[in-house]
């Protein structure tokens, strides 16, 4: 009975693969090659005669597989038993670059002397989304001229310079900007925002706000009744055009295209012109209506060249364009004896007797009427000059062949400066701007012209020098 029992369990022990370290299995029992399981033990309830198996060695992290033999006698491998790996917590990231993926914008505006705190989205910060945003917030956003604007970040010192903002490469900048001071400004790890300060000159803010409130600026004074005491205003801007900026950057550039386009059509024209098989080539000559041969000035020529570097709608090297210095090729019920040959300068004296109120007058009607599209007659050519002697003398004798004399004035005459600067201009001077008390101008309008006549000056001397 007891060798029965104990066969029997030693064959419930060999079921459940208990080999390794039982000093009872028999030699040559293929169960003692065998690996015990992790924590696997000898337990028979019904066997007393057993030995317990000795105690188990500490398991490496991947070890052999192990063959178990069932009691129907088939084997099994009992998966492999890998140490499962504990990730570490990692340490939380800090927030670089733009703090909460936002930016925020401190942009003044007109109708107070407060400054409006705008945040904006990364995610809807393109350049012309701002742009419009911040021309809303100033006030400026129903007005013809923008004001040029430029940033300073909030952490800056006061005599930090300020960056422009006017294309998108500014704007790209200026986020850079923030990115870096926002990383290097930071409390308890994390980054703070850093605020763009949106800087707009103060003379814009000063004629947005007598613009919105149709009122001009006050004097201030310190002291009352004393000249001293008196501080004039700024000359204000004049925001219903979009002109640039007296000190712009591309006047100079444009004001040379537009010469050197000017010269090659002076070159053409005069080509042109002097092709006359009666006047010979010496002289510049066009036929008016009479069919009489004219010999144009170097006014008319400059101002025919002019128009067409602009590119003046019906004006080509044959048609001279519509304005007083040709009313003799264009003009209704113009005569041959109401013509004259311009190869005779007009006496100029060095100073005006007329007043200035005068010479004022005498240009600015033929302009008028040239803006308002012939709702206004013409004026006369003939008033525009000098007087001329009488109509009763000898006729002028026939040019010669020889080249014309030098002009008697280097400068165009104001009526066919007008001619082009309106050409150039033509939203500038309106007729409400020109029908006034005394000059018909407005302050900015004068100011405007009187620039002009400075830079056609300069463009003159330079186009001298270059055909000497």
């Amino acid at each position: 009975m007891g060798n029965g029992r104990s066969t029997s369990s030693k064959r419930k022990l060999r079921s459940h693969s208990v080999a390794e370290g039982d000093s009872h299995a028999p030699p040559g029992d293929p169960l003692t090659h065998s690996q015990p399981s992790d924590g696997e033990k000898c337990s028979d309830p019904g066997n007393i005669d057993a030995t317990p198996p000795n105690p188990p060695r500490p398991l490496p992290k991947k070890r052999k597989k192990v063959v178990l033999v069932l009691q129907d006698g088939s084997k099994a491998e009992e998966p492999d038993v890998i140490e499962p790996i504990i990730e570490k917590p990692q340490p939380e990231k800090t927030q670089m670059g733009l703090a909460y993926e936002e930016i925020v914008l401190l942009i003044p505006q007109a109708l107070s002397d407060g400054t409006q705190r705008v945040t904006i989205k990364l995610c809807d910060a393109d350049f012309k989304t701002t742009l419009d945003l911040i021309h809303e917030t100033i006030g400026c956003k129903d007005v013809a001229r923008k004001p040029e604007l430029s940033y300073k970040l909030s952490n800056a010192s006061a005599k930090a310079p300020t960056f422009n903002l006017r294309v998108e490469g500014d704007w790209e900048g200026c986020l850079e900007s923030v990115e870096q001071a926002e990383a290097g400004k930071k409390k308890g790890g994390t980054a703070l925002s850093v605020p763009v300060m949106i800087i707009v000159p103060e003379i814009y803010l000063l004629s947005l706000r007598s613009c919105t409130s149709k009122r001009k600026a006050p004097q201030t004074a310190s002291s009352v009744g004393g000249k001293r005491g008196w501080k004039k205003a700024p000359a204000l801007i004049d925001l219903d055009n979009d002109y640039s900026d007296d000190l712009g950057d591309d006047d100079g550039r444009d004001d040379d295209d537009l010469l050197e386009r000017e010269q090659k059509m002076l070159e053409s024209l005069e080509n042109t012109l002097s092709t006359c098989q009666k006047c010979g080539p010496s002289l510049y000559c066009k036929i008016d209506k009479s069919g009489q041969h004219v010999a144009l000035s170097m006014n008319q020529r400059r101002g025919w060249a002019m128009s067409l570097a602009l590119n003046t709608h019906g004006v080509t090297l044959h048609s001279p364009p519509k304005s007083p210095l040709f009313s003799a090729f264009h003009g209704v019920g113009s005569t041959p004896t109401s013509i004259t040959p311009t190869s005779q300068p007009v006496p100029q004296t060095p100073v005006s007797p007329a007043p200035m109120s005068d010479m004022w007058g005498m240009a600015f009607p033929s302009m008028l009427a040239m803006m308002m599209n012939n709702r206004m007659s013409l004026v006369n050519h003939s008033s525009m000059v000098a007087p001329l002697p009488s109509t009763t003398r000898d006729p002028l004798p026939i040019p010669s062949s020889d080249p014309p004399a030098p002009e008697g004035g280097l400068y165009p005459s104001i009526a066919d400066f007008l001619t082009s600067l309106i050409a150039q201009y033509p939203k500038h001077f309106t007729e409400d701007r020109l029908i006034g008390e005394e000059f018909k101008m407005s302050a900015g309008n004068a100011r405007f012209l009187l620039k002009e006549v400075k830079d056609e000056m300069k463009r003159i001397a330079r186009a001298k020098g270059k055909r000497q």
